[in-house]
């Protein structure tokens, strides 16, 4: 192991100790104060304009916004919840749970939404009495060491150790691994290599999954409302979130009045050419190549591809002939680039919804529009999805909103379907150690017929 990440891990580990020591209210009054440095001083317009110009991804009026938005929503998830000692209580069994730290956290900090994710992730590092060293990708190392600081000043402030939360100044492949080794647990978010690097650090770890929601609009739908909220979500901070729509399957009747409420709302429609020279132009080596002009406008997309959209384009839409599984554009995008495949019954939008999912995206999200009671119901049962957003948007309401109950998160893990091992939003309850007390009860007694049912009753007939 490199000395400089010996001494980074050091420092980490001697202050977590007396981190653990905390009290809850020790605990809150720090969370407070960095949440609202992270909050007053971390979400400002030049913070967010530097990330943009480290990482060439994003719109920095979006970045700051979603900054402010996260930070202040994940405080007040953390308000008044008890993250010390006894956390719970069951009278019916006598078990008792009480949280304690699990140490130092190794956190990967993708180049999208870099100082979100380092605010978010400290604040639940610091309610759970963890420490934590951030690794970031390389294209946001400086803002994520300048959001880093602005935290670090704070608790200094707050005559706490600093050192609770240590960014890495020269991040690399290596060094991460190494990190992630060390640690006594790791969440990632970011690219798949990185996720995949966490999964073979012998580490416990919580990672996210690929992300490609899939948004299913039947002929019951709220057109207007349908069309606005994908494209807000397709088009805020360009689409670099990886719940931002991706693909809209949508039932026949109502393609055309869809087609042009997406057109209204600041939507682009590609004829079969332009779809062509921004499938050539955005993936220029191929389906296995890498993908070019992520995070950028629709606009720049559209020029760069040589498509009249003008400069106030929000999104690009695409509606290729090719079945899904043979197009590049039923997958992520991380751009302002909406697909569109069309569907007849439900029963076959469901199934086209699954194959793109299985294409790529499985864990991850999907989304539906419809006024029919039990439709968004039957893809919570069937598809293989973690989470579900029904009649707003993935884009803004998967890791958390004000319009809705999710938890606010900065890791969307995916379950066993996109190679994860929960497919809840990643919050302080993963970060804490639960130590069972049992005292000794009486268990109810139970009969052999209710355990056993009907193979118990026709045992006793034959008999």
């Amino acid at each position: 192991m490199q000395s400089g990440l010996e001494q980074v891990l050091k420092r980490a580990r001697t202050a977590q100790a007396i981190a653990a020591t905390w009290s809850q209210e020790m605990v809150d009054d720090v969370v407070a104060a960095v949440g609202f440095a992270a909050w007053h001083e971390g979400g400002t317009l030049d913070l967010a304009g530097q990330a943009v110009a480290e990482s060439g991804l994003g719109r920095a009026e979006d970045l700051a916004e979603r900054h402010r938005i996260r930070v202040l929503g994940l405080l007040g998830d953390l308000h008044g919840v008890r993250s010390c000692g006894l956390v719970e209580r069951d009278a019916r069994s006598g078990v008792m749970k009480f949280a304690q730290p699990v140490g130092v956290v190794a956190m990967a900090i993708p180049a999208t939404a870099p100082t979100a994710s380092v605010a978010g992730n400290a604040l639940t590092i610091l309610k759970t009495r963890n420490a934590a060293v951030f690794c970031p990708n390389p294209r946001c190392a400086g803002v994520a060491g300048a959001m880093t600081e602005i935290m670090r000043r704070t608790l200094v402030a707050c005559g706490v150790p600093a050192d609770l939360l240590q960014c890495l100044a020269d991040p690399n492949r290596e060094l991460m691994n190494q990190l992630m080794a060390a640690s006594d647990l790791v969440i990632a978010t970011g690219g798949q290599g990185v996720v995949k690097r966490a999964q073979a650090a012998a580490t416990p770890c919580y990672t996210a999954g690929i992300g490609n929601s899939v948004i299913l609009v039947d002929e019951t739908a709220d057109i207007g409302v349908a069309a606005a909220n994908s494209l807000a979500g397709k088009s805020f901070d360009n689409g670099t979130s990886c719940s931002a729509e991706s693909v809209l399957v949508i039932q026949d009747d109502v393609w055309e009045p869809m087609i042009y409420a997406l057109i209204a709302e600041g939507g682009y429609l590609c004829t079969t050419r332009e779809s062509e020279r921004l499938a050539r132009t955005f993936w220029p080596q191929g389906p296995d190549g890498p993908r070019r002009l992520i995070g950028r406008s629709a606009a720049e997309l559209a020029a760069a591809a040589e498509i009249p959209a003008g400069t106030d384009v929000r999104a690009l839409l695409v509606a290729p002939e090719a079945a899904p599984e043979e197009s590049l554009f039923s997958g992520e995008k991380l751009a302002p680039i909406l697909a569109l495949w069309r569907y007849r019954t439900f029963d076959e939008g469901v199934e086209s919804v699954r194959r793109i999912l299985d294409r790529c995206g499985r864990g991850h999200s999907c989304g539906i529009y419809s006024r029919v009671a039990g439709r968004p119901e039957r893809l919570a049962e069937t598809l293989p999805v973690s989470r579900i957003m029904c009649n707003h948007s993935t884009g803004l309401g998967n890791a958390g909103s004000p319009t809705n109950g999710m938890p606010f998160t900065t890791t969307l893990s995916c379950g066993s379907w996109g190679g994860g091992i929960t497919t809840a939003n990643v919050t302080w309850r993963n970060l804490v150690n639960l130590t069972w007390l049992a005292h000794p009860i009486e268990r109810p007694k139970q009969r052999l017929a209710d355990l056993f049912g009907r193979h118990f009753r026709e045992m006793e007939v034959a008999d």
